[in-house]
């Protein structure tokens, strides 16, 4: 966004000085090592169709049981979102807690999936996981 006379506030001033992009930038590097380092627990989850419908599977129930992120210790999941055989992957890193809010906040629907189609679990927009990170 292109600032004018009118649009810019103090705040932009704030955030423009370089100490506070430098301590922000250095608290940014810090959480990348902790995940990258395994000082969180991350659960990766590939999702080869969302290319094709646009949005992820998140399993809650297989075989009758609870599972994936009913029972997750996970502290992260992290969405590998292949776009096609030649491409880099979307890589999406969510907090736990934001995406058990997600799910619980809208009602989405339910579809069978997984391995042998014997999962349950909830179809959310694609956009509504990037969203999470804004």
């Amino acid at each position: 966004m292109r600032h004018t006379n009118e649009t810019w506030t103090k705040e932009y001033d704030f955030k423009s000085n370089f100490k506070y992009c430098l301590d922000k930038g250095k608290e940014g590097e810090e959480y990348t090592r902790k995940i990258l380092n395994g000082d969180f627990k991350i659960e990766t989850k590939v999702d080869f169709l969302c290319k094709d419908t646009g949005n992820v599977f998140i399993e809650y129930k297989s075989r009758g049981k609870d599972s994936g992120i009913k029972v997750t210790t996970a502290d992260f999941w992290n969405f590998v979102l292949p776009e096609s055989n030649d491409t880099y992957p979307l890589i999406i890193f969510i907090h736990i807690n934001k995406l058990k809010k997600l799910v619980e906040d809208k009602k989405y629907k339910t579809v069978v999936g997984g391995d042998n189609k014997t999962s349950v679990g909830y179809l959310i927009p694609k956009e509504d996981i990037i969203k999470l990170n804004k």
